[in-house]
């Protein structure tokens, strides 16, 4: 089964039936679709992993939601947090992002048991600390780049640093943690796995949303694997990814295109 893109067009004019009805055979069919029209096949050479790469789509998405069905309810956090850390890796391939993110995570998970069982000033005294720190680790790239760009003839080269893939959402998911337990609207999470979990979830750590530490808890504790909660999740992820593919990467090339593209020749030249 394989599909042009103007059945798909097709859908968006208002034959969302389709998809209610026949959501695991469009699914297997949107898969095809991908894999011999984009040619995208071998993961392995990418630059990184993105949610509309096939090694996500193919491997690792499915061995997840098999990893995280099967395992128990004690088990689930440690692979969400694994599998999080080995998507981060595929999505970076950067090793001094990893570091950075392990260094966090540890710094943050500790720091938010120490507010959790501090008091009166020492309390406000270690939260403003942790958030200057998280802060300073949040913005130390755009100043590095920043003075690195001012002074690039007398500046070596090497000084030079990037930030990590989805550095912002994470950082900010930090220091909203560590907020919630400054505020004691919850308590200091001591499984590392649980926290971790939260912070390095696969499928907010690129591109968010920046979701709390309470919904995200009360959101595990509530929610349940089953063929319908399936079902619903690929049909969320076909309508996500097809508006992506057929509709946002045609605009960014419209917008990108060389000497006229909209950015080059201006929005007000667009007749």
């Amino acid at each position: 089964i394989c599909f042009d893109y103007t059945h798909y067009f097709r859908i968006f004019q208002g034959k969302f039936c389709f998809f209610i009805e026949n959501n695991s055979l469009l699914f297997v069919a949107f898969c095809r679709n991908m894999w011999y029209n984009f040619k995208l096949i071998n993961y392995a050479k990418e630059d990184g992993m993105t949610f509309y790469s096939p090694g996500f789509i193919f491997i690792f998405l499915p061995s997840m939601v098999a990893l995280y069905a099967l395992a128990g309810n004690k088990l689930r956090d440690a692979v969400l947090f694994f599998g999080s850390i080995v998507f981060y890796w595929l999505a970076s391939r950067d090793p001094m992002a990893m570091a950075i993110l392990a260094s966090s995570l540890l710094f943050n998970y500790a720091a938010g048991l120490f507010i959790g069982i501090a008091d009166g000033k020492l309390k406000k005294l270690l939260f403003g600390f942790c958030t200057a720190v998280n802060a300073s680790a949040l913005l130390s790239p755009k100043i590095i780049s920043i003075i690195t760009e001012a002074f690039s003839s007398t500046l070596p080269e090497v000084i030079s640093i990037a930030a990590p893939v989805g550095f912002s959402f994470y950082m900010f998911k930090n220091m909203s943690y560590l907020r919630q337990v400054y505020d004691g609207k919850i308590k200091a999470e001591q499984s590392f796995f649980a926290i971790g979990a939260y912070l390095v979830n696969f499928a907010q750590i690129l591109s968010g949303p920046i979701q709390t530490y309470a919904d995200w808890k009360k959101s595990c504790e509530e929610g349940k694997v089953s063929l319908y909660s399936v079902n619903s999740g690929i049909y969320e992820f076909i309508i996500g990814l097809a508006l992506k593919i057929l509709l946002a990467d045609r605009i960014i090339r419209v917008w990108t295109a060389g000497l006229y593209g909209i950015n080059s020749i201006g929005i007000d030249s667009i007749s």
